[in-house]
């Protein structure tokens, strides 16, 4: 099949979807995946329902379409049977309305017409839709921003958020002090015009937040004391997703009006409808009605799903065996400290994730969604990736056999995203630590110099010996090579894993005491040899400051800065450029033949740095604190042979470039984080054995911020 992806206005994933029944889901090359998602949340019925199928084949047999106008079966069915199943004293159904975003702008129109009023409250992660009013009315600046033509007439109030409450309150005592506060919105915030409030019986795209008991009741209590309208956004809620028919039966009030959509088309028809009481009935047919709207295929799915969503038993499994995912992701937060919370009713389950010091771990949520597919999982996280919740939610007539089998997978899954990530994070604080406990010490020469010839120093003997400390301590079983050791075995068995480290990158820098080092450190699971291109994880650690970078195959995160990382700039410019330059072992002379040029030309309108290490200088062009980096050795090595004498004089009798323990980590951290990075003839790292450290598999590095700034360096350099 030929990948015409690129004619998409927007970006997807590059998974390739050809087949997909129940929860599973095949791609192109015959792999198959778990639905943690139901599609969009909306598969109910998970994919191609057999009942589903035969009722939209007998419906497109008889009538695709027809004007909504006129009555039909299927449009009868569907209504009747919404009014009957839904909340008593909704008996009115508006089906002209073709998803959740019309749904719930229609419901807007509806309070706006019979109060007279104009604004409405939601909350601060709401997600009420995807056209201009509804993402007026939803929280998150990032969806609002690009659209300075918003009408404004929402105002958000704070979520009740228990594990995060806005109000820095406790749930036993804070007397609902989120929901009494609605009124102080309304009194103070607004214009004294509120048609409606807006909101989701438990959140979706905003984390899977579930209200307290007595949170909606207190609402409605507002409302009516004021006479504004209730309307339950029920689109992912609602058709059985809780357990329920619709969520509101779970905390006993009743609204004004509920919307539905996604899960009532059970197996992916796109079908939507507004169900209202008697209070909000008088808006026009041509004030809110879609050509797709009442669509009968569409219908047709609806009532085929509705049939079977009803049945008390298939309501109940919703219960059982949302109940049993939630005992087993509770057993598993109880096990791992990445998941700070897990919340939920029925088969609609949130897993929270937080870093060491309970913030939002939002790097780490996309990291595991994106590692989900090698465990045969497909996954969603909240916010549109700006979350920290990763979101089950499968298909609602799952199995407990498959639930199982999910939920085994999630466990590998998380476990799997943070084992590695720990033991490189615990290993660099190990190594950390012992530094900095021996710091009067640290700048002595050691008297012995590394395998590869280059000098070393007691912080680097230090550091070593923490690391090796720390690993005996761990038993995971590894392969590990350092720069002062070379290659060993730690743990009980056979090696899970090979583990590279550069445990002081930047020697000099660190036995100065000056901020310029690193501690780096890198794995990957396959071996004979390891190259550069099969690491998973990398990890960079400031000695002084601790802050810290990592990687994931593409999924970058950063913590302990004091901006959003990465930060890197858009300077083209060699002339203003801030570069760092490499000297460590490289002949003078031959160093200022290459681009002595480039240095008288950018260090007054620009600055030119020498740190020492490739890890720091690469980290600062990802912190936006340079432009660029370059090491040239090596390839002026190659391409003039004869120079090997000067290099080997300012080495001592030995070729001091790139080895693969300066670059195991940095590399990949680049990539990760955006950085255009390869050798100095624009080559790719991939091929770097990990484990050989001569001279031909020794690298050059230039490194930059921008792909013009990278372009000209490699044209400007004398070679």
């Amino acid at each position: 099949m030929p990948d015409t992806s690129n004619y998409l206005y927007y970006n997807v994933s590059d998974l390739t979807v050809v087949d997909a029944e129940g929860l599973y889901v095949r791609d192109k090359d015959g792999n198959e995946f778990m639905d943690c998602s139901a599609g969009t949340f909306n598969l109910s019925l998970g994919y191609r329902h057999p009942a589903v199928v035969k009722a939209i084949k007998e419906q497109a047999d008889k009538l695709i379409h027809v004007s909504s106008s006129y009555q039909t079966h299927p449009i009868n069915e569907m209504t009747s049977t919404l009014a009957e199943l839904a909340p008593a004293g909704l008996d009115h159904v508006h089906p002209k309305v073709s998803g959740g975003s019309s749904a719930n702008e229609g419901a807007i129109k509806m309070a706006q017409r019979v109060t007279g009023r104009t604004e409405v409250i939601t909350l601060f992660r709401a997600h009420v839709g995807q056209t201009m009013a509804m993402t007026a009315l939803s929280g998150n600046q990032f969806r609002k921003t690009p659209f300075p033509t918003l009408p404004r007439f929402g105002i958000q109030v704070p979520d009740p958020y228990c594990y995060r409450c806005f109000y820095g309150k406790e749930p036993e005592t804070c007397g609902l002090l989120c929901a009494d506060r609605i009124v102080d919105f309304i009194e103070y915030a607004s214009q004294g015009e509120i048609a409606a409030v807006l909101i989701e019986p438990i959140s979706g795209n905003g984390g899977n937040i579930v209200p307290p008991e007595g949170y909606l009741q207190r609402v409605r209590e507002i409302c009516d004391a004021r006479g504004i309208k209730l309307i339950f956004d029920e689109v992912q809620t609602g058709i059985g997703r809780t357990g329920r028919m619709f969520a509101s039966e779970h905390f006993g009030v009743v609204p004004d009006a509920i919307t539905v959509a996604k899960g009532l088309g059970g197996s992916g028809a796109q079908v939507a409808a507004i169900i209202t009481n008697d209070g909000l009935l008088g808006l026009e047919p041509d004030h809110h009605s879609f050509t797709y709207g009442s669509n009968l295929i569409a219908a047709a799915a609806a009532n085929a799903t509705l049939k079977i969503i009803r049945e008390p038993a298939f309501l109940q499994n919703v219960t059982i065996v949302g109940d049993y995912i939630m005992q087993r992701m509770r057993a598993l937060q109880a096990q791992v400290p990445i998941i700070g919370d897990v919340r939920g009713v029925g088969l609609m389950i949130g897993l929270e994730l937080i870093d060491a010091d309970g913030s939002e771990n939002v790097a780490a949520t996309n990291h595991i969604a994106k590692m989900a597919r090698k465990y045969g999982l497909l996954m969603r996280t909240s916010r549109y990736g700006r979350g920290n919740v990763l979101k089950i939610r499968p298909a609602l007539n799952i199995t407990l056999d498959e639930a199982e089998t999910m939920c085994d997978r999630l466990e590998q899954l998380i476990r799997g995203g943070i084992t590695m990530k720990r033991l490189l994070f615990n290993a660099a604080t190990a190594i950390r630590r012992a530094a900095h406990s021996n710091r009067a010490q640290r700048g002595a020469p050691s008297g012995h110099d590394s395998p590869g010839g280059d000098a070393q120093f007691d912080i680097d003997l230090i550091a070593e010996q923490a690391l090796w400390r720390y690993l005996e301590r761990a038993r995971t079983p590894l392969a590990v090579y350092t720069e002062d050791g070379a290659l060993r075995s730690v743990g009980d068995g056979d090696p899970e894993a090979f583990l590279i480290v550069d445990p002081i990158d930047g020697t000099r820098g660190a036995a100065a005491g000056l901020e310029s080092s690193m501690i780096s450190l890198a794995v990957t699971r396959t071996s004979d040899p390891p190259r550069l291109r099969d690491i998973t994880d990398a990890l960079l650690m400031e000695l002084t400051t601790g802050r810290w970078m990592y990687a994931h195959g593409d999924s970058f995160e950063a913590h302990g800065y004091p901006y959003t990382v990465p930060a890197q700039t858009n300077v083209t410019e060699l002339k203003r450029m801030f570069w760092s330059i490499e000297f460590n072992g490289h002949p003078v002379h031959l160093m200022n033949d290459a681009y002595g040029h480039l240095v008288d030309m950018s260090s007054n309108t620009g600055g030119v740095f020498i740190f020492n290490s490739c890890a720091y200088s690469i980290s600062r062009i990802i912190t936006g604190q340079l432009d660029a980096y370059v090491d040239v050795g090596n390839r002026i090595l190659r391409d003039h042979p004869e120079t090997r004498i000067d290099f080997e004089r300012a080495g001592r009798g030995n070729i001091l470039h790139l080895f693969p323990y300066d670059v195991a980590a940095a590399v990949p951290i680049a990539q990760a984080a955006g950085i255009i990075i390869t050798d100095a003839y624009g080559d790719s790292f991939d091929n770097m054995s990990l484990t050989d450290i001569s001279s031909e598999n020794q690298r050059s590095c230039i490194a930059t911020s921008t792909r013009e700034l990278h372009e000209q360096l490699i044209a400007a350099i004398r070679w």
